[in-house]
């Protein structure tokens, strides 16, 4: 289970990458249309990443099972964790834009 800490932090994370987009693309989205085919790319690449760390788990494993140093796998692992953490606050964002920035529609 996830603290509420950090779900809190998560949220200002969100809010504050909402305020960034707006600031570079504008306040709203032009309809509801385009709010959700921004959604999807973002999700796509969420899930990309996430492919992408799946990806170098399954190496990490081998080399590990191999007896050899896992360093480099747990590096890149540790990169793909906090890319996929970043798309995913992309995806919140978005969310608060497309309806409206209002936090009180976001859980």
């Amino acid at each position: 289970m996830i603290a509420k800490s950090m779900m809190d932090g998560l949220r200002k994370l969100a809010g504050a990458e909402k305020t960034r987009a707006q600031k570079q693309h504008g306040e709203a989205y032009a309809s509801m249309h385009e709010g959700v085919g921004v959604l999807a790319e973002e999700v796509q690449e969420a899930g990309d990443s996430l492919a992408d760390m799946v990806t170098a788990l399954d190496t990490l494993i081998r080399v590990h099972r191999r007896g050899e140093d896992t360093g480099d796998g747990l590096r890149e692992i540790y990169r793909y964790a906090l890319l996929t953490a970043a798309e995913c606050i992309q995806v919140a964002a978005v969310c608060l834009k497309a309806a409206k920035g209002g936090a009180e529609h976001a859980g």
